[in-house]
């Protein structure tokens, strides 16, 4: 896995509460995987704040995830478990 930093995620967007996929420049993509459900990320307007531990992500303990419903409720602490790099092929996921 290439590691990046918080700063370069372009984009992103949930599957279910336990599933996130982001974007780093035009075509890395990394799926992350929660250790449990993080009910923000399922709200009609979710708001999701990625945070590096050190300098760069390079594994699950690197990055901190919080996520809220994009209103002025509390924000909710996303315990990552693993990210992947996602193949080419794989990429269509994040479509």
């Amino acid at each position: 896995m290439r590691c990046f930093s918080a700063d370069e995620i372009s984009s992103w967007r949930s599957v279910d509460a336990k599933t996130i996929y982001i974007r780093i420049g035009a075509d890395r993509y990394y799926q992350l995987d929660l250790a449990r459900k993080c009910d923000a990320l399922q709200s009609v307007n979710p708001h999701l704040v990625l945070k590096n531990r050190g300098s760069l992500t390079c594994a699950a303990p690197d990055l901190d995830v919080w996520a809220s419903s994009g209103g002025p409720g509390p924000i909710e602490p996303c315990f990552l478990k693993t990210i992947r790099q996602l193949t080419p092929r794989a990429n269509r996921r994040f479509h």
